[in-house]
């Protein structure tokens, strides 16, 4: 009878940490606090998958990004950003500087370093801030999807606001 129940913790334990194997993925690329924080807010994180990087050898690539609704939201310097242009649609790029002018917070991207050939990129066309750059295998896609419908479909914090 012994046996039969430490065959049966152990089958339990095993089944709950294979459960677990997206999210503890997940949570150790995207850090501990974004991902408890994308349970409170689950509508200011989103991943884009198909993003192109302007990385020579760059392919598709998986990003989850803080959108700018955020009420934590701050881009500083050295952060990379999605942002939208009506002519060529989404975009990503590193900050290298950041102005104020009018009260409108500007971006500069450097678009070509070898000529030092700044692209302006205005608050209103920031869509978010890129949180981690994931990559397209697999388990990358499998453990992202989970994420996502877990805290868009099946968060608890969301479904039963106590506020």
């Amino acid at each position: 009878m012994k046996d039969e129940k430490k065959r049966a913790l152990i089958e339990c334990m095993i089944f709950i940490s294979v459960i677990n194997l997206p999210f503890m993925y997940i949570s150790a690329t995207l850090g501990i606090n974004t991902f408890l924080d994308s349970f409170e807010h689950p509508d200011s994180y989103q991943f884009l998958t198909n993003l192109r990087i302007e990385d020579s050898n760059a392919e598709n690539t998986h990003l989850v990004i803080q959108k700018s609704s955020h009420p934590a939201f701050e881009i500083t310097y050295g952060d990379a950003i999605v942002y939208y242009e009506e002519a060529s649609g989404f975009q990503y790029g590193i900050i290298d500087l950041v102005s104020t002018e009018f009260k409108n917070k500007v971006y500069y991207i450097i678009t070509d370093e070898e000529q030092f050939q700044y692209q302006s990129v205005f608050e209103q066309q920031v869509v978010g801030k890129v949180i981690s750059d994931i990559g397209t295998d697999i388990w990358s896609s499998l453990s992202l999807e989970l994420w996502d419908t877990t805290i868009t479909r099946l968060n608890a914090l969301t479904l039963f606001s106590f506020q």
